[in-house]
């Protein structure tokens, strides 16, 4: 057991990669700078419910896909599925917690970037001109250090990628319920609403976003963590 009261060899994540080592001090080595990057993680395990994600964005294979890497779970599950896969976190303690535990590969690939800094020069990259799914998980209002993004941010990161994006592509936000309450309302009430078939003021969208019900209705219906009231926007 861990000073953080976590026994490695039953952690998850680390399984896969104790195996690889064949002596104990090898495994001594790597648990010690394993604990540290912990230290540094936001997340150690996914937000959201799995089987939320890749319903609400119907990945199948042949995707193309932008998402948010945090434990890198989420994007691994959307590449066995078939997707070709872009995951990036601005936290190097997650890209490297998912390279340890998935690796890069034909498909998938982990980098340390912003998102909403480098979408544009990810997207002309890796998918130019083709249809996209991007997973945002609850990045558009996500606190740190008890601040959410500004107004400003959130909009301008909607507006960018809603612009970049070609016709049919789909955008996944797991807290479409905040996105709404901080741009249209100006603050956000991060209390829990039981009723998830009723989706949430999208007005803020611009004219080429729409939110896709029934896919947003699927998410919801699959979302088992009550604080999380999914959307899917679809690019008209």
């Amino acid at each position: 057991m861990s000073a953080l009261g976590l026994n490695i060899q039953n952690f998850n994540h680390a399984n896969p990669i104790l195996r690889r080592f064949s002596t104990e001090p090898l495994k001594a080595r790597f648990i010690s700078n394993y604990l540290f990057l912990l230290a540094m993680l936001r997340h150690a395990t996914p937000n959201e419910t799995i089987d939320a994600v890749l319903a609400g964005l119907d990945i199948s294979n042949g995707d193309k896909v932008i998402a948010i890497s945090g434990t890198g779970l989420p994007p691994y599950k959307m590449y066995m599925k078939g997707a070709y896969v872009i995951a990036v976190d601005n936290n190097p303690a997650q890209i490297e917690l998912a390279i340890g535990t998935y690796g890069n590969q034909d498909g998938l690939i982990f980098l340390q970037r912003d998102l909403f800094k480098s979408f544009s020069s990810l997207y002309d990259k890796y998918f130019p001109g083709e249809t996209v799914k991007v997973f945002l998980t609850n990045s558009l209002v996500y606190q740190t250090e008890g601040k959410i993004p500004s107004r400003g941010r959130v909009n301008n990161t909607i507006r960018e990628i809603g612009r970049k994006i070609p016709e049919g592509s789909l955008i996944y936000v797991t807290n479409h319920d905040q996105v709404s309450q901080l741009l249209l309302k100006g603050a956000v009430d991060f209390s829990i609403r039981e009723d998830k078939s009723i989706i949430e003021d999208a007005s803020f969208l611009l004219q080429y976003l729409e939110v896709d019900r029934e896919l947003t209705l699927k998410a919801r219906n699959l979302e088992f963590h009550r604080q999380w009231r999914p959307a899917v926007y679809r690019k008209r």
